[in-house]
């Protein structure tokens, strides 16, 4: 239970930053 709640943390961070480096890598494209 604990290690899924820690993954799925990761899993949001993860999709954070990559959401963040896709805006950020809009204006260059």
């Amino acid at each position: 239970m604990f290690m899924n709640a820690i993954v799925c943390i990761q899993g949001r961070m993860i999709r954070n930053i990559r959401l963040l480096l896709n805006v950020a890598g809009k204006p260059q494209k």
